[in-house]
């Protein structure tokens, strides 16, 4: 059977961050989209905390996400400075779990102009919005897009404005609680389907709004048989085997006759559009003829109808949709209408009888749609195929039968090669052409793209040297990436979020033009300079693994440095720039080695990733103690000294995740060495209103903490602490998923403002015996309280509740609600209420900045008292830091002291420089059996007395191959990567291998190198020619 050869994508996109931050550099580049955290990311009095944002134009944004707490909200009109003009997407970013944040009702501000598609949705996947009722629009709103609200079950009432100009497909379906809608004009656009479809086979099915009035028709006799809302016909309950369809009617909706035995329809002048399935497998179907009026027929209108043999089509149909007609198997032809603009993919396929087939000039999108007909099997060999003004290319068998040059007709308007093309080497496009798509191809060196082109997306052309293209035009996701010959290229306008030309390893400088908004993977490792135009955001893995790069100046502009962005960048020594910079991504600077001036970063952060700046000269400058980064306290270098209380210092507005432990993967140490620090107390600020996850994850000897002014308690952030009772302030608003869970914690004051508790919040061993819960509470997640596991040796061996647990609340709240459900007792009041308090007490000692006390917590209800305050000591606790010896790959450090309490330098430690290795290159008198491997030479270092076995016969390296067994695979990335989260420890042998760059630490940077050069876009490494 003649075809056009198609390919595969080599990888698809990963769950894990970091292995997706390969996946941006090494195979296929992001989407372009980057979330940018309201207030970067610290709860704020002016923003309501959780939103997150995308950027439209410089100065006007969309809202991309909400994590927040509240259950009703009001978006602002404006968010860090920027009008809020769009909804994007309202869900968390984890949108596919099934956690309900309890959003009961939402009010827009009078700037936002569209809801875009699925933006609220919910579905079986997305259960974010269950909870939500009221949706208050605003004047301003223009356009509701495709099943926005789809799957709202509680949402009850809407009143759409007078301005409201479309509401789109699903945009309402399986509303089953929306029973009063009202409209504030009589010009808005409905789509057929906005409100639902009759529910046939499918799940969909019509909001409660039309819902009734369908049951309403459908039972009564005496209605007509169609179904008609506001002239759009939704269902049919005839049974006429041809039936007239009412004059009137504007739309058939879907699945309207889908599986109904009709041998004709009658369809109305004044029809405009036929819905997804109205006809579908209606298999007795043998005739249809469409209206002057019908401007689009949509996907698998009639499909599977296999007795249909004659459709008449007239002008005026602008659009056929997906297999529209597919697996119409009795047709023999199709006549298609002059302005006709889109064959929707497959739209006749598997027509296998159609044997004469008219496609218009007019025709500007289309696919393959006629494959295994009659007409399209009769098309001689080395035919170029055009379906009106498209060109798909030449059919053949073996795929390399592609003349040398190509000329493209006058008059094309798309060209649309979905299949490689072997054996061209030019290709020469026309004046006119809008539309260039090209799929792969070895042997085009040159590609000159007309200036009338506005769409690009260009793959696989691997020998492509150079690309002229049109000043201005959109060049699609991933285009041109991982061209490893391309040297010349203009990088066009019109493209706000490009993300395009990743791992085109020839190209030295680069432009970016300056209405670029965010900046996806570009570049390679030969890039020596870029200019970053006026970008607003740095996306994941931007300019990862630019290994020329030595400086860098950010723009103004810039506001948050994403992922990865300048990961193993080794030779990048200065940063400038970045003063309006908020925030900066997981290993936004990891492994970049020389690395020492960050300039108004320093500054400007507010907030930072866990890893965003290890491995980095900054990081192995900066003493040991207490390390911040602009207003972050970013982590604690070196070994927490014994009975130490740690205070942050003021002005701090946030604790980094991971905040203890991450001292163990930014300097070169094995987390299986991780010891438990002698943390006894933390005392925050009150300028600090997050306290980021596992930030204090595994302190055992913590035993007193006072939280400042605390707002967000993220996940795991003291879990596994050895407090006896924690005391919320009245800041605090959520408490993440076991971030108090203790073996030790046995009660617990929780303050009026409060409002979620996550999983397993206070999950404790089963000393407390109750807790006051307030009424601002909205959410208690699973085992937030009064749960413990029967074998405290195993936390994961069972769950119990607390026997006598009684929880203490308002009638009616969310604290009863819980008690109901979990089986405990329930007690109407607060603290006042308990008669008999049991206090357990924990003590927070003075340091040489702050002050102690006592605190005293009852275990049954949570009131709370403090005593014995004493002020601060004056006095520093000072402790030496540690020596690090220069290594091979690691730099080394003596001398110098810190107070172990307000991380105050005492005195300055001194540095010396990485050694580098010192090889010996040896021939070995007998090859060598290692590991799976036969090697001949031996690259010996005196050093460290590394060693690597290389075959001269066969191109090989002993970097990469982690599990040395001969060879480098995925599975070795996996491992890297593994190790780089702290999922797998790894041997030194391994640690050694792993290591690509030779920089003392196992980043995301090693695994995308080892990723790189399983599929072949490397040969070597970095660690090679050290």
């Amino acid at each position: 059977m003649k075809k056009l050869k198609k390919t595969k994508n080599l990888f698809g996109r990963l769950i894990c961050l970091a292995l997706s931050a390969i996946l941006a550099a090494a195979a296929m580049p992001l989407s372009g989209s980057a979330d940018v955290p309201a207030n970067g990311e610290v709860p704020s009095d002016d923003v309501p905390y959780g939103l997150s944002y995308r950027f439209v134009t410089f100065d006007t944004i969309e809202i991309t996400a909400y994590e927040g707490y509240e259950s009703e909200l009001t978006v602002p009109s404006y968010i860090d400075g920027f009008k809020v003009v769009g909804i994007r997407d309202f869900h968390t970013v984890y949108q596919y779990s099934n956690h309900s944040p309890g959003l009961k009702k939402v009010i827009l501000p009078e700037t936002v102009t569209y809801i875009a598609d699925a933006a609220f949705e919910d579905g079986y996947y997305t259960k974010v919005h269950s909870a939500l009722e009221e949706i208050v629009l605003p004047e301003s709103l223009k356009t509701i897009g495709e099943y926005a609200f789809s799957g709202c079950g509680a949402l009850k009432s809407i009143h759409f404005p007078a301005g409201l100009e479309q509401i789109a497909k699903g945009a309402f379906e399986s509303c089953s609680s929306l029973e009063n809608v009202t409209f504030g004009g009589d010009n808005t656009y409905i789509h057929p389907n906005a409100f639902g479809a009759v529910n046939s086979s499918f799940s969909e099915c019509f909001a409660k709004y039309i819902n009734d009035l369908y049951n309403d028709w459908l039972w009564d006799d005496s209605t007509s048989d169609f179904f008609i809302w506001k002239n759009i016909l939704l269902a049919y309950k005839g049974e006429s085997k041809t039936p007239v369809i009412p004059s009137g009617v504007t739309a058939i909706g879907k699945n309207v006759f889908t599986r109904y035995d009709i041998t004709g329809v009658t369809i109305p002048e004044g029809v405009k559009y036929i819905g997804q399935y109205a006809f579908w497998e209606c298999k007795e179907l043998k005739s249809v003829s469409f209206p002057k009026t019908l401007e689009q027929i949509d996907g698998t209108a009639f499909s599977d109808c296999e007795k249909l043999e004659t459709v008449n089509f007239n002008e005026g149909l602008k659009i056929i949709g997906d297999n529209a007609f597919a697996d119409c198997t009795a047709l023999t032809s199709a006549l298609l209408p002059e302005g006709l603009e889109e064959l929707g993919e497959c739209a006749f396929e598997y027509c296998e009888n159609i044997s004469q087939v008219n496609i218009p000039s007019s025709v500007v999108k289309a696919d393959n749609v006629f494959y295994d007909s009659k007409w399209y099997n009769a098309l001689p060999e080395d035919y170029e195929l055009y379906y009106g003004s498209v060109f798909l290319g030449i059919i053949d068998n073996d795929y390399s039968n592609y003349p040398e040059e190509l000329t493209i007709r006058p008059g094309t308007k798309t060209v649309y090669l979905e299949y490689y093309c072997d054996g061209l080497k030019k290709l020469n496009l026309p004046d006119g052409l809008e539309t260039l798509i090209i799929n792969g191809g070895d042997s085009l060196t040159e590609l000159n793209v007309p200036e009338s082109v506005n769409y690009i997306e260009v793959k696989k052309l691997y020998n492509l040297v150079s690309a002229k293209l049109p000043q201005t035009c959109t060049v699609a996701d991933a285009s041109f990436a991982y061209l490893p010959k391309l040297k010349t290229v203009n990088i066009p306008k019109g493209n706000p979020y490009l993300n395009a030309f990743a791992g085109c390893d020839a190209l030295e400088n680069i432009t970016i033009p300056d209405d670029v908004l965010e900046l996806g993977a570009i570049g390679g490792e030969n890039l020596r300079t870029i200019n970053l135009g006026n970008i607003r955001v740095l996306g994941e893995g931007a300019l990862s693994s630019s290994n020329l790069l030595t400086e860098v100046t950010l723009p103004d502009s810039l506001v948050p440095i994403e992922g990865g962005a300048f990961s193993g960048c080794t030779a990048l020594k200065t940063v400038k720039g970045g003063k309006n910079v908020k925030t900066l991504g997981y290993g936004a600077f990891s492994g970049c080695g020389s690395l020492n001036d960050l300039g108004e970063l320093e500054k400007s952060v507010t907030w930072t990733e866990h890893d965003s700046l290890a491995a980095t000269g900054w990081y192995y400058n900066q003493p040991d103690g207490p390390v911040y980064f602009g207003k972050v306290a970013y982590c604690y270098k070196g070994k927490v000294p014994e009975n130490t209380t740690l205070v942050i210092k003021e002005g701090t507005v946030a604790v980094a995740g991971a905040y203890i432990t991450d001292q163990m993967e930014m300097t070169p140490h094995n987390m299986a060495n991780f010891e438990t620090p002698g943390l006894v107390g933390v005392v925050l600020p009150e300028s600090c209103r997050l306290v980021d996850y596992y930030a204090f994850w595994g302190c055992e000897k913590l035993t007193s903490i006072d939280l400042g002014g605390a707002v967000i308690i993220d996940t795991m952030a003291f879990n596994n602490h050895g407090c006896k009772t924690i005391n919320l302030p009245d800041s605090v608003r959520y408490i993440g998923d076991n971030a108090f869970s203790s073996g030790a914690l046995e009660a617990a004051h929780l303050n009026n403002g409060l409002r979620y508790l996550e999983n397993g919040a206070f999950f404790t061993y089963g000393k407390g015996k109750g807790m006051t819960v307030p009424e601002s509470v909205t959410f208690i997640g699973s085992q937030a309280i009064g749960y413990y596991p029967p074998d405290p040796d195993d936390p994961f061996g069972g769950i119990l509740t607390i026997d006598g647990f009684i929880i203490t609340g308002a009638k009616g709240s969310e604290a009863e609600s819980y008690a109901t459900l979990n089986g405990f007792a329930f007690r109407e009041g607060d603290e006042s209420a308990c008669t008999s308090h049991s206090f357990v007490s924990d003590t927070l000692s003075p340091t040489c900045v702050s002050e102690g006390y006592t605190l005293k917590t009852c275990t049954i209800c949570g009131y709370t008292e403090i005593s014995d305050r004493k002020g601060a000591t004056g006095q520093h606790k000072e402790v030496s830091d540690a020596s690090l010896e220069a290594s091979c790959c690691s730099k080394g450090h003596t001398g110098g002291s810190h107070c172990a309490s307000c991380g105050k330098v005492m005195s300055q430690a001194s540095f010396t420089p990485a050694l580098g290795h010192d090889w010996v290159i040896s021939r070995l008198d007998d090859p060598s059996y290692v590991g799976y491997g036969v090697f001949d030479y031996v690259h010996y270092c005196r050093r460290c007395e590394l060693r690597i076995y290389v075959n001269s016969a066969a191109p090989s390296s002993y970097y990469g191959d982690v599990d040395n067994n001969g060879k480098i695979e995925a599975s070795d990335a996996l491992m890297a990567l593994q190790a780089y989260v702290k999922t797998r420890t790894l041997t030194d042998d391994q640690f050694t291998r792993a290591d690509i760059d030779a920089d003392g630490a196992i980043t995301v940077t090693d695994a995308l190198y080892i990723l790189q050069f399983s599929v072949g876009l490397r040969t070597s490494f970095p660690a090679d020619q050290m």
